[in-house]
C-alpha cells in the first residue's frame, strides 16, 4: 500500500526541465557501436542510421530521450571496428578503441517527464 501511494505522488510531481536543445560531439569506441548494433539488431555497423546512434548516445550520457533530431553526422571506420574486435587478426580486442565519431544537435526531453 505505501509502494502505491509513493508511486502516485511521484507521478503527480512536475518535472523541473522538460526539454533541452542539445548539440552532441563524442567519439565512438568499438563497445558503443557493438552495443548499438545489438539493440537494433543490425547486421554491421554500417547499417545503423545517424540517428539511431545519436538516439542511444546522447540517451546513454545524458539520461534523456532525444526527441527531435536536426542534424547528424556520422563517420564509421570498418577497419578500425573489425581490429578492435580482433575480426581481422583473430587477435585480441580492445573494446576502448575509437572507431567513429558522432555529431548531432536536436531537442532533448527529460526521461521521467517522457513517462508523464
Amino acid at each position: 500500500m505505501t509502494a502505491l501511494v509513493a508511486l502516485l505522488l511521484l507521478s503527480c510531481s512536475r518535472c523541473p526541465a522538460d526539454d533541452e536543445w542539445f548539440t552532441m560531439e563524442d567519439e565512438l569506441s568499438a563497445a558503443q557501436v557493438l552495443n548499438i548494433v545489438e539493440l537494433y539488431h543490425l547486421d554491421s555497423p554500417s547499417d545503423a542510421s545517424c540517428e539511431q546512434i545519436c538516439e542511444t548516445t546522447y540517451e546513454v550520457y545524458r539520461g534523456w530521450f532525444a526527441a527531435d533530431i536536426k542534424t547528424c553526422d556520422w563517420a564509421f571506420s570498418q577497419q578500425a571496428y573489425d581490429d578492435a574486435l580482433g575480426l581481422d587478426s583473430g587477435g585480441g580486442t580492445d573494446f576502448d578503441a575509437p572507431v567513429g565519431n558522432i555529431v548531432c544537435q536536436g531537442l532533448g526531453v527529460s526521461a521521467a517527464c517522457a513517462l508523464e
